[in-house]
């Protein structure tokens, strides 16, 4: 079953969905503003950076399979300080 938590504004720690593929087709939190920690969100078909989240407190790891429009959301939220930690790409074979 998809993860929906449509009022979810706020989380403290880290988002880990590392291949969760559900993320890629909607992202299931459309209030979300707020990430303390890192944004783990490798391998889940995410085409864009969520628009509502103004705070990334850590990195946001990604694999070197995702899409170009991702990337380039991921460098302009750095860009405008919303990600405070890097952006960090995994390798795959």
């Amino acid at each position: 079953m998809p993860i929906h938590t449509p009022n979810l504004q706020n989380i403290g720690g880290d988002l880990q969905a590392a291949g969760n593929r559900d993320f890629g087709a909607e992202f299931p939190f459309p209030k979300l503003e707020f990430v303390g920690g890192s944004m783990i969100i490798a391998h889940t078909g995410m085409k864009s950076f969520p628009q509502t989240i103004k705070n990334v407190g850590g990195h946001v790891v990604i694999s070197d399979q995702e899409p170009a429009s991702l990337v380039e959301d991921l460098k302009r939220a750095k860009r405008e300080g919303v990600i405070k930690g890097e952006i960090m790409c995994i390798l795959t074979p």
